[in-house]
Protein backbone atom coordinates (compact mmCIF):
# COMPACT_ATOMS: atom_id res chain seq x y z
CA UNK A 1 0.00 0.00 0.00
CA UNK A 2 1.36 3.43 -0.94
CA UNK A 3 0.94 6.17 1.64
CA UNK A 4 1.17 9.85 0.70
CA UNK A 5 1.93 12.45 3.38
CA UNK A 6 1.27 16.08 2.53
CA UNK A 7 4.39 18.20 2.04
CA UNK A 8 4.71 21.49 3.94
CA UNK A 9 5.63 24.92 2.65
CA UNK A 10 9.14 23.89 1.59
CA UNK A 11 8.07 23.32 -2.03
CA UNK A 12 8.90 19.61 -1.86
CA UNK A 13 6.60 16.97 -3.32
CA UNK A 14 4.45 14.90 -0.97
CA UNK A 15 6.30 12.13 0.82
CA UNK A 16 5.48 8.83 -0.85
CA UNK A 17 5.89 5.67 1.24
CA UNK A 18 5.53 2.14 -0.08
CA UNK A 19 3.89 1.14 3.21
CA UNK A 20 2.79 2.86 6.44
CA UNK A 21 5.74 3.78 8.64
CA UNK A 22 5.27 3.34 12.41
CA UNK A 23 6.10 6.24 14.70
CA UNK A 24 9.44 4.73 15.73
CA UNK A 25 10.48 4.41 12.10
CA UNK A 26 9.37 7.95 11.32
CA UNK A 27 11.39 9.24 14.26
CA UNK A 28 14.44 7.24 13.18
CA UNK A 29 14.45 8.42 9.58
CA UNK A 30 13.42 11.98 10.40
CA UNK A 31 16.16 11.98 13.02
CA UNK A 32 18.69 11.08 10.35
CA UNK A 33 17.61 14.08 8.28
CA UNK A 34 17.44 16.39 11.30
CA UNK A 35 20.97 15.32 12.25
CA UNK A 36 22.14 16.08 8.72
CA UNK A 37 20.56 19.54 8.97
CA UNK A 38 22.43 20.17 12.23
CA UNK A 39 25.70 18.87 10.73
CA UNK A 40 25.30 21.16 7.73
CA UNK A 41 24.76 24.16 10.01
CA UNK A 42 27.87 23.19 11.93
CA UNK A 43 29.80 22.89 8.66
CA UNK A 44 28.58 26.34 7.57
CA UNK A 45 29.94 27.83 10.78
CA UNK A 46 33.23 26.00 10.26
CA UNK A 47 33.66 27.28 6.71
CA UNK A 48 32.92 30.83 7.87
CA UNK A 49 35.71 30.56 10.44
CA UNK A 50 38.08 28.94 7.95
CA UNK A 51 37.34 31.68 5.42
CA UNK A 52 38.36 34.34 7.94
CA UNK A 53 41.53 32.43 8.83
CA UNK A 54 42.48 32.00 5.17
CA UNK A 55 42.21 35.73 4.58
CA UNK A 56 44.82 36.30 7.28
CA UNK A 57 47.33 34.20 5.32
CA UNK A 58 48.77 34.65 1.85
CA UNK A 59 46.36 32.06 0.45
CA UNK A 60 45.34 31.92 -3.23
CA UNK A 61 42.18 33.91 -3.86
CA UNK A 62 40.50 31.03 -5.67
CA UNK A 63 40.75 28.90 -2.51
CA UNK A 64 39.47 31.72 -0.32
CA UNK A 65 36.52 32.19 -2.69
CA UNK A 66 35.90 28.43 -2.74
CA UNK A 67 35.72 28.36 1.04
CA UNK A 68 33.24 31.21 1.06
CA UNK A 69 31.03 29.40 -1.48
CA UNK A 70 31.23 26.21 0.57
CA UNK A 71 29.84 28.05 3.58
CA UNK A 72 26.88 29.28 1.56
CA UNK A 73 26.39 25.76 0.18
CA UNK A 74 26.15 24.32 3.68
CA UNK A 75 23.49 26.83 4.71
CA UNK A 76 21.43 25.75 1.71
CA UNK A 77 22.09 22.10 2.51
CA UNK A 78 20.82 22.58 6.05
CA UNK A 79 17.57 23.99 4.66
CA UNK A 80 17.22 21.05 2.25
CA UNK A 81 17.78 18.47 5.00
CA UNK A 82 15.42 20.23 7.41
CA UNK A 83 12.73 20.42 4.73
CA UNK A 84 12.97 16.67 4.18
CA UNK A 85 12.88 15.98 7.91
CA UNK A 86 9.70 18.02 8.29
CA UNK A 87 7.98 15.84 5.72
CA UNK A 88 7.96 13.06 8.35
CA UNK A 89 6.10 15.38 10.78
CA UNK A 90 8.60 14.77 13.59
CA UNK A 91 10.02 17.62 15.72
CA UNK A 92 13.71 18.48 15.45
CA UNK A 93 15.59 16.73 18.31
CA UNK A 94 18.68 18.83 17.52
CA UNK A 95 16.93 22.22 17.59
CA UNK A 96 18.76 23.32 20.76
CA UNK A 97 22.07 21.64 19.97
CA UNK A 98 24.82 24.24 19.45
CA UNK A 99 26.99 24.37 16.34
CA UNK A 100 30.39 25.13 17.85
CA UNK A 101 32.46 24.18 14.79
CA UNK A 102 35.41 24.16 17.17
CA UNK A 103 38.88 24.37 15.61
CA UNK A 104 40.47 20.99 14.98
CA UNK A 105 44.04 20.05 15.88
CA UNK A 106 46.33 20.64 18.84
CA UNK A 107 46.49 24.08 20.35
CA UNK A 108 50.28 24.22 20.03
CA UNK A 109 50.14 24.24 16.22
CA UNK A 110 50.83 27.49 14.41
CA UNK A 111 47.94 29.25 12.68
CA UNK A 112 49.11 27.94 9.30
CA UNK A 113 49.60 24.40 10.61
CA UNK A 114 46.23 24.36 12.31
CA UNK A 115 44.51 25.54 9.15
CA UNK A 116 46.23 22.77 7.20
CA UNK A 117 45.24 20.22 9.84
CA UNK A 118 41.62 21.33 9.68
CA UNK A 119 41.38 21.36 5.90
CA UNK A 120 42.92 17.89 5.80
CA UNK A 121 40.67 16.49 8.53
CA UNK A 122 37.48 18.18 7.40
CA UNK A 123 38.03 18.55 3.66
CA UNK A 124 40.19 15.64 2.55
CA UNK A 125 38.81 13.14 5.07
CA UNK A 126 35.29 14.06 6.21
CA UNK A 127 34.04 15.68 3.01
CA UNK A 128 35.46 12.85 0.89
CA UNK A 129 33.59 10.39 3.10
CA UNK A 130 30.44 12.51 2.90
CA UNK A 131 30.60 12.51 -0.89
CA UNK A 132 31.02 8.71 -0.98
CA UNK A 133 28.10 8.16 1.40
CA UNK A 134 25.88 10.56 -0.51
CA UNK A 135 26.70 8.90 -3.83
CA UNK A 136 25.55 5.54 -2.51
CA UNK A 137 22.54 7.14 -0.83
CA UNK A 138 21.53 8.81 -4.10
CA UNK A 139 21.90 5.59 -6.07
CA UNK A 140 19.60 3.72 -3.69
CA UNK A 141 17.05 6.38 -2.79
CA UNK A 142 13.76 5.99 -4.65
CA UNK A 143 11.44 8.43 -2.85
CA UNK A 144 11.36 11.36 -5.33
CA UNK A 145 11.81 14.24 -2.90
CA UNK A 146 14.60 12.54 -1.00
CA UNK A 147 16.43 11.46 -4.15
CA UNK A 148 16.20 15.01 -5.44
CA UNK A 149 17.48 16.40 -2.15
CA UNK A 150 20.47 14.07 -2.12
CA UNK A 151 21.24 14.99 -5.72
CA UNK A 152 21.30 18.63 -4.64
CA UNK A 153 23.81 17.87 -1.88
CA UNK A 154 26.11 15.50 -3.74
CA UNK A 155 27.76 17.75 -6.31
CA UNK A 156 28.53 20.39 -3.69
CA UNK A 157 30.10 17.87 -1.29
CA UNK A 158 32.42 16.67 -4.06
CA UNK A 159 33.54 20.28 -4.56
CA UNK A 160 34.07 20.71 -0.82
CA UNK A 161 36.31 17.65 -0.75
CA UNK A 162 38.26 19.04 -3.70
CA UNK A 163 38.76 22.27 -1.76
CA UNK A 164 40.42 20.30 1.03
CA UNK A 165 42.70 18.49 -1.40
CA UNK A 166 43.53 21.78 -3.14
CA UNK A 167 44.55 23.33 0.19
CA UNK A 168 46.75 20.34 0.95
CA UNK A 169 48.34 20.59 -2.50
CA UNK A 170 49.02 24.31 -2.07
CA UNK A 171 50.39 23.80 1.42
CA UNK A 172 52.73 21.11 0.09
CA UNK A 173 54.14 23.67 -2.32
CA UNK A 174 54.87 25.99 0.61
CA UNK A 175 56.66 23.45 2.79
CA UNK A 176 56.62 20.03 4.42
CA UNK A 177 53.21 18.50 5.10
CA UNK A 178 54.43 15.04 6.08
CA UNK A 179 53.91 15.82 9.77
CA UNK A 180 50.18 15.32 9.20
CA UNK A 181 50.67 11.55 9.02
CA UNK A 182 50.83 11.13 12.78
CA UNK A 183 47.48 12.89 13.12
CA UNK A 184 45.54 10.96 10.49
CA UNK A 185 44.25 8.28 12.93
CA UNK A 186 42.64 11.02 15.04
CA UNK A 187 41.15 12.57 11.91
CA UNK A 188 39.66 9.25 10.86
CA UNK A 189 38.37 8.51 14.35
CA UNK A 190 36.54 11.83 14.42
CA UNK A 191 35.03 11.15 10.99
CA UNK A 192 33.92 7.69 12.11
CA UNK A 193 32.23 9.16 15.17
CA UNK A 194 30.35 11.60 12.95
CA UNK A 195 29.27 9.07 10.31
CA UNK A 196 28.94 5.74 12.13
CA UNK A 197 27.51 6.71 15.52
CA UNK A 198 23.90 5.57 15.08
CA UNK A 199 22.46 2.93 17.35
CA UNK A 200 23.02 -0.37 15.54
CA UNK A 201 19.68 -1.73 16.78
CA UNK A 202 17.80 1.36 15.59
CA UNK A 203 19.62 1.37 12.28
CA UNK A 204 19.07 -2.36 11.73
CA UNK A 205 15.35 -2.00 12.39
CA UNK A 206 14.60 1.12 10.40
CA UNK A 207 17.34 1.61 7.81
CA UNK A 208 15.48 2.23 4.57
CA UNK A 209 17.73 3.14 1.62
CA UNK A 210 14.66 4.24 -0.36
CA UNK A 211 14.30 7.09 2.17
CA UNK A 212 17.98 7.94 2.31
CA UNK A 213 18.81 5.96 5.47
CA UNK A 214 21.52 3.36 4.78
CA UNK A 215 22.09 0.26 6.96
CA UNK A 216 25.05 0.46 9.31
CA UNK A 217 26.90 -2.36 7.56
CA UNK A 218 26.63 -0.49 4.27
CA UNK A 219 27.94 2.71 5.86
CA UNK A 220 30.92 0.86 7.25
CA UNK A 221 31.68 -0.70 3.86
CA UNK A 222 31.48 2.70 2.13
CA UNK A 223 33.63 4.26 4.84
CA UNK A 224 36.36 1.63 4.51
CA UNK A 225 36.31 1.67 0.72
CA UNK A 226 36.63 5.46 0.61
CA UNK A 227 39.55 5.45 3.03
CA UNK A 228 41.42 2.70 1.18
CA UNK A 229 40.65 3.78 -2.40
CA UNK A 230 40.40 7.58 -2.15
CA UNK A 231 41.79 9.13 1.02
CA UNK A 232 44.91 7.01 1.58
CA UNK A 233 46.13 7.29 -2.05
CA UNK A 234 45.34 11.00 -2.01
CA UNK A 235 47.42 11.58 1.08
CA UNK A 236 50.29 9.54 -0.35
CA UNK A 237 50.21 11.65 -3.51
CA UNK A 238 51.04 14.70 -1.40
CA UNK A 239 53.75 12.95 0.63
CA UNK A 240 51.62 12.30 3.71
CA UNK A 241 52.20 8.70 4.79
CA UNK A 242 48.78 6.98 5.00
CA UNK A 243 50.05 3.96 6.94
CA UNK A 244 49.13 5.28 10.43
CA UNK A 245 45.58 5.88 9.20
CA UNK A 246 45.34 2.45 7.58
CA UNK A 247 46.78 0.77 10.69
CA UNK A 248 44.14 2.49 12.83
CA UNK A 249 41.40 1.38 10.46
CA UNK A 250 42.57 -2.23 10.46
CA UNK A 251 42.54 -2.30 14.25
CA UNK A 252 38.87 -1.34 14.53
CA UNK A 253 36.56 -4.15 15.58
CA UNK A 254 33.74 -2.83 13.38
CA UNK A 255 35.74 -3.18 10.14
Amino acid sequence: MRVVLTADADALPPLVLEAPLPDEGRRAIAGEWWYRAWAERDSAARYARLHAAMQALDAPQNLIDGCRRAGFDEVRHADICAANARRFEVPDPFADRPTPAAPLGRGDLSARERLLYEFTAFGCVTESLNASLLLETHDRATEPGIRGAVHGLLADEVQHARLGWAWLAWSGQQGDVGWLAQHTPAMLQAAASRNLSDSEALCARWALPALGYLPQADRVAIFVRCVVEVIAPGLARFDVNPEPMLDWLEAQAWV
